[in-house]
């Protein structure tokens, strides 16, 4: 009741995304350490990278997605009140490790790429439209920390956008999360077990 914006409470948004990295790099780029903190970067290093990405996207409403009196704006989607996409894509980019004495470091990642999507649209008439689009998509990660022998401390950050858009409607779904973690390394002997799956 506070937002100047249209709210519709019978909306949902549902979506599952798998993501791949690969790195050109990484005999001596580790792109764990800065996010997991499971290995030690201990000089500055970079990498090309590749992505893929491969998502269900699940958007519904009631009636409408639009407000009563905004409607006739829309033209032919006036009434739409789903939009379910499947989306494949695939680029490239670049990643940096920063590190300072062997202990600070500060992370850029950032890929881009082309992505093609089966939108499928859902009319309150009843008429189902399948189409299929190329769109743009980015990703953006930053991380920064301490990572010592035994003790780490991390904080980062993902950013992932993608565009649903046509003539009449735009659509943006973006992606924002972050999370730290703090932790310290015990030291043990390795299991015999998992010895022989090291070797």
């Amino acid at each position: 009741d506070s937002t100047a914006y249209y709210q519709n409470p019978s909306m949902t948004n549902r979506s599952i995304k798998a993501k791949i990295f690969y790195f050109f790099n990484h005999k001596k780029f580790a792109y764990k350490s800065s996010y997991t903190c499971v290995y030690r970067q201990l000089k500055t290093r970079a990498s090309f990278l590749v992505v893929g990405n491969f998502y269900q996207n699940k958007l519904d409403a009631d009636t409408s997605f639009f407000p009563e009196l905004t409607k006739n704006m829309y033209g032919a989607y006036s009434d739409l009140n789903g939009l379910r996409v499947i989306g494949l894509s695939g680029g490239g980019g670049v990643s940096v490790n920063l590190v300072a004495f062997k202990r600070f470091f500060i992370n850029g990642t950032f890929a881009i790429g082309p992505e093609l999507q089966l939108r499928k649209y859902s009319h309150y008439s009843g008429l189902v439209e399948n189409k299929t689009f190329v769109a743009g998509v980015a990703d953006w990660r930053f991380s920064i920390g301490m990572n010592l022998k035994n003790f780490f401390i991390t904080g980062f950050v993902v950013y992932d956008i993608v565009s649903y858009k046509n003539k009449a409607i735009d659509i943006s779904s973006t992606f924002f999360s972050g999370y730290g973690t703090i932790g310290y390394r015990f030291k043990f002997k390795t299991p015999k077990l998992y010895q022989k799956f090291q070797d």
